[in-house]
Parts: C-alpha cells; structure tokens; sequence
C-alpha cells in the first residue's frame, strides 16, 4: 500500500470525568491500538484535546484534515453520546465511517476500517500516537524490554520533569513481576531517569505486591509506587498485606480504588449496591487514605449507603465527596445567578436549566447539540435542595436549596428583610442563612443575570426555550441551535430579560447592594465557622453559636456616629464578631482581620470619602497631617486586600469560601 492509498483513521477514546463531563480521554491502551496500526502501514492519530461548543462543533474537529474513518471507542455510560456524535460525523453518507465500539474491541473495529492486521509489540511513543508530555497522564506498559526500550525514548525527548505509571501488562500477557527482568533494567536507567528527570511510578494491584516484589522495586531505586485496589470480597486483607510489604521496604504507596460493575465488569458504571458499599467501607477501613477513582454520582452514592462511615473527615475519599457536592452546588448557583465572562454566546449555551414536564433523556441529541461541551443541563433536583419561592421559605430556618425571587411576593418579602436588617442591624435567616442560595436577584437590578447575552438558557414546564424564566421565548425544544441564536441576537442583550413587566415597581433603595452584599459574607462566615475555619477563632466566638455579630451599615455604623454611606464598593463587607474585626472582599473570597483602630480608619474611609479627614480632626483631637497619614494607610489596607486573595492588610488572611 503506497502512503497515497494508507487510510487515514482518527480515533477517540470518550470517557466520563469524575464530574460526569464526557470528552476525550489521554488512554493507553487506545493509543496501543492506534499503533499497531501505523506499524502496518496507516495513518492513524489519537484525538486528546477537549471539545469546544456543542456536539456539531465536536464532529466538526473530528472532521478536519478528512479522515477515512473514525472510531469512537467509548464506555456504556459515553456510548449514548457516541452514537450520536457518530451520526453527526456520517450526515447520513457513507464516504466517511463512524464507527463506535467498547473499549476492548477498539483493535477488531481498527482492523475492519483499516483492512489491515495489526504489527505486534508497536511502541505508541515511538509510534508517535502519544508525546512524551502525555506519559504523565498515559503511562508506559510494564513489559520488561519494551517498558526499557520507552523509558529511554521518553528520556530523550522530554522537556521537563514527568513522572511515569507503570501500568500492569495488558490483558492476556499475564501480571508484571517486579521482582524479574524489568526491575533489574531500571535499577540500570535509574541515572539516566534521574538526569532526564523522568520518574518511573509502577501501578501494581495489592496482590502484586509482594515483599519480594517491594524489596525488588526499592532495589532498582524506585521510592513510590500506586496500589490499584478493587472493592471485592477479600481486597481488604491482600491491601493490608501489600502496604506491609512496601513499608517494610521504604515503599511509599498512594493507594486508589475502583468499584466494579454489577456483574464485576470494568467498563461499566460502578455498582452502588449494599454489598459494593460494604466493600468499599472495609478497604477504607484497611486505608482511610486511599483515593475514590470514581465518578461522582456513583460517589455520592455509595456514601449514602454508609460506604464512609467511620471515615475521618480530612480522608481522600470523604474529600472527593465534598469537592463533587462544592462542584454540584457552583453549577446550579451558576445557572441560576448568573457569574459568567463578558463574550457572549459564541457556540452553545453554558447552561441549560430543564424544567420541561418531558425528561433530560428524551432530547439527548438536541441537548448534545445546544449545550456547549464543559456546560451543564441542571434540574430543579440538581440544586442541593428544594426550589422555593422567598416569600414561602420558612422565616426562622429556611433549610437548603433555592430561595428564588420569582413572584412580585418574594420581592417584597426579600425586601422587607432586607428593610430590617439596614435599619435594626438584624439578620431575617432567609436572608442571612448560609444553607440556601438565593437566585433572582437581577429581578431587582442587582448581580449578573443567568440569561445575560445568553449565556444560560431556560426550558420552562412547556418545552419552550427561553433566555430567562421571565426571558422572551427564542423558540421550543428541538429547534436548531443556529435559529436560537439568531433569536438571541435579536432578542436578549446585556442585561436582566428576567423580569417580568407586569411588576408594580419597588421603592429604590440605594443601600441595597450593601445589604445584599452583608448577607453573602454573613452567610459565608456562619458556614466557615460550622467547619471549624473561623478566620479569626482565637479572638471572636463562633458566629454559628449565637455569638455577638454586628455589620457595619446594618443598625448604624461600627466605630463612629455618622450615617453610614448607601454603597460601598463591590463586595466588600466590615463585620465585628465578638473582639474580632474582620474585612471580607467576596468578589476575592479573602478575610482579614483588622485591629480595632485601623477597622475604624478604614470604615470612616468608606463611609465619609474625602470628609473623613475633617471627621478625625473634629471628633478625634487629629491634626490634618495626622489624619491623612491614617486615612492613608486605611487606603493601602483596602488595596492590597482587594488586589490579590494571597495579600491582605496587617495580620493577614485567611482564605474562605464565600459560597453558602
């Protein structure tokens, strides 16, 4: 076959992360197959590079350079939207296949594309399907003389400092020993590893490592090593037994652990059964530290069925957990406040909040190709809690979930608390209380609007497709991304397209924005001290626990007798909790906490202005240079808290989330 008459194949290898997104996966096994082929002769490449845009824009990428043939390999929780992807890339003709397969069968569907059989023993690094800057997320296979041959290719050509999986042998060669001929041949390399600063890392199962096996690695010179553990019957005792092993040799081990399918498959989606979780329970039991090599729904399951119980809080597993909760709640508040970049909508929408009475999974190809690849499809269940209107949120304890402003009711409401707390200095716990999120707000002119430029777009109840829950209707469920942007264009511009017009309009508060803002950073300090992250726990009580909280603005000011002024700038809040003055700038999430002189400089700076100085010398004996030198280093104070989160003013800052 002459280089003319090769076929030219792409491949992809289409994963789900551990949020759930699906894109193109760095595999080592896919970039084998891919390989083998070019050893016989064709023209094969590995697509690695995330997606952008919607599932059109994927299968145009695909597309590019004019492939024979592509083959989608894919797991069964991808293998829907492979099938689709698929459908894009044919267009209905022929001339150009799409093929999608299971992972292992990714070789047979190269070899029916290609006509030809694959070469053996072909090195996807020398093959140059892989570049040595993706061995850290590859790895090289652990087969002795090839494993050699690899390292030292990768030696040659690396840049910088990559540290290499040994993986175990592929299915069918058997386990690696690391006791044999491979580990002999590193300990050879381990100088030539060292200056090309490339650090071999095998990845071996627990019943791999044996105390020959450690002593033998530790010999050749290796000093780390990953145990792949698997929640089954008995995986416990052989994990115990292997971190012996390495701990008797100076192994340090990071452990990682999988769940199989129902049916002990891999591949599939992880079993979330009784029995899976008390696997799972007993091998954390064996090692709190071992880290979930799981996607976050089967997670989030497998804990609700008591899987980390017992689990200290700082453990790996209990981490992931919390980090995919933060992921799922960042999300809905995404979708529904709005926070995004100034573009406007380019190629698919970021979000798509569904509240349509038909199911997410019945318009999964028209989703795929309106949503842009790294959105997200939201419900209301996806939002950590109920979705409620204001007005009908209880008073004294609103619980989670979503306090929307969504009737002309729950604008009044809000806004009486809101009365409340500036004027008396109390905190109404719809308003203040870090369990729910408050969305709607652009409906009073305040904060980003989710629909702004169309950046989100909303299916309500009846399956139209809207910019806002309120928005102009753009078109109905099923209608080509290109006829809803050219409705966006037309339609919604910057701004809130959320309000409804019928709303009898609200006496303005000019002092709005700095009420709101107190609430988040309220909010944000009750939910770092439930966690034990106070930012100031030696001198102020916890806020949670009823201590004394007082904000200045709300109830009058902190540390001097004028009226407070209607704003201050974006996000920044003074609070007082017991003896402690803190200075919260939310856009940054960074707290610092002031010494009681300089909280009172920098509050008389902000609410005065230019009439601070004349306030210090009236009311505090102050000459005028004496005055400007404080009103100064009050300024300084402001601008290196709201400059950088890493930086704050005097004693320094503690870094928290100012998400409730």
């Amino acid at each position: 076959m002459t280089p003319r008459q090769r076929t030219a194949v792409r491949a992809v290898r289409l994963r789900a992360d551990a949020d759930g997104r699906i894109g193109p996966a760095t595999d080592l096994a896919a970039a084998e197959c891919l390989a083998g082929q070019a050893a016989a002769g064709a023209r094969v490449h590995l697509h690695t590079a995330a997606f952008t845009g919607p599932l059109t824009e994927w299968a145009r990428t695909l597309g590019r350079g004019a492939p024979g043939a592509v083959v989608l390999a894919a797991d069964p929780t991808a293998r829907p939207l492979a099938d689709l992807l698929a459908e894009r890339l044919t267009g209905g003709s022929a001339d150009r296949p799409a093929v999608v397969c299971d992972p292992g069968e990714l070789a047979g569907a190269l070899a029916r594309v290609t006509g030809s059989a694959p070469g053996n023993g072909a090195s996807p690094y020398a093959a140059r399907v892989l570049t040595p800057a993706q061995a850290a997320l590859a790895g090289v296979r652990a087969r002795a003389a090839d494993t050699l041959a690899d390292l030292e290719l990768l030696a040659r050509r690396a840049n910088g400092p990559i540290e290499v999986a040994l993986r175990p042998a592929a299915a069918g060669d058997g386990t690696w020993a690391p006791e044999g001929e491979l580990v002999a041949g590193l300990g050879g390399l381990a100088d030539r590893l060292a200056r090309a600063r490339l650090v071999p890392r095998p990845r071996l199962s627990p019943a791999e490592l044996t105390p020959a096996a450690a002593e033998a690695l530790a010999a050749s010179g290796i000093a780390r090593a990953t145990i792949a553990a698997t929640a089954q019957a008995g995986e416990e005792h052989r994990l115990r037994a292997a971190l012996s092993a390495a701990t008797a040799a100076g192994l340090s081990c990071a452990v990682e652990f999988t769940v199989p399918g129902p049916k002990g498959e891999s591949g599939g989606p992880p079993e979330a059964s009784p029995t899976a979780a008390e696997h799972v329970a007993r091998l954390l039991r064996a090692c709190p530290d071992a880290v979930p090599d799981l996607p976050a729904a089967p997670l989030a399951a497998l804990a609700a069925r008591a899987a980390f119980a017992g689990v200290p809080p700082h453990a790996a597993a209990a981490a992931e957990l919390r980090r995919h909760r933060r992921t799922l709640r960042a999300f809905a508040r995404r979708a529904l406040v709005g926070g995004y970049g100034a573009t406007a909508i380019s190629a698919g929408a970021h979000d798509l909040w569904w509240e349509h009475s038909e199911a997410v999974a019945a318009h999964a190809g028209w989703v795929a190709d309106v949503v842009a690849a790294g959105g997200t499809v939201l419900t209301p269940a996806d939002a950590a809690g109920p979705v409620r209107g204001y007005a009908d949120a209880d008073t004294r304890a609103p619980g989670p979930g979503v306090l929307l402003i969504r009737t002309e009711a729950d604008r009044d409401a809000l806004l009486a608390d809101a009365d409340a707390a500036r004027r008396r200095g109390v905190f109404p716990a719809r308003l203040f209380d870090p369990a729910p999120t408050l969305a709607g707000l652009c409906r009073l002119g305040r904060g980003g609007c989710p629909a702004e430029r169309g950046r989100r777009l909303y299916v309500d109840p009846r399956g139209r497709v809207r910019g806002g829950p309120h928005g102009p209707v753009l078109g109905k469920v099923g209608e080509p991304l290109e006829e809803l942007r050219a409705a966006l264009r037309e339609r919604t511009a910057a701004g809130c397209s959320c309000l409804p017009s019928g709303w009898a309009p609200a006496a303005p508060r000019l002092w709005l924005d700095r009420v709101l803002d107190a609430a988040r950073s309220v909010a944000a300090l009750r939910a770092l001290a439930a966690r034990g992250e106070h930012p100031a726990p030696a001198s102020a009580p916890s806020s949670s626990d009823g201590g004394p909280l007082a904000v200045s603005g709300l109830g009058g000011a902190l540390g001097h007798a004028a009226a407070p002024a209607p704003r201050w700038p974006e996000g920044l809040v003074l609070l007082r909790d017991g003896g402690a003055h803190l200075l919260h700038h939310g856009p940054s999430g960074t707290w610092a906490r002031l010494p009681a002189p300089l909280a009172v400089l920098v509050e008389l700076r902000l609410d005065l202005g230019p009439a601070a100085a004349d306030h210090l010398a009236r009311h505090h004996a102050m000459s005028a240079r004496t005055a400007a030198a404080a009103l100064e280093r009050a300024g300084a104070a402001l601008e290196r808290l709201t400059a950088s989160p890493a930086t704050s003013p005097d004693t320094g800052s503690t870094d928290g989330d100012d998400q409730p």
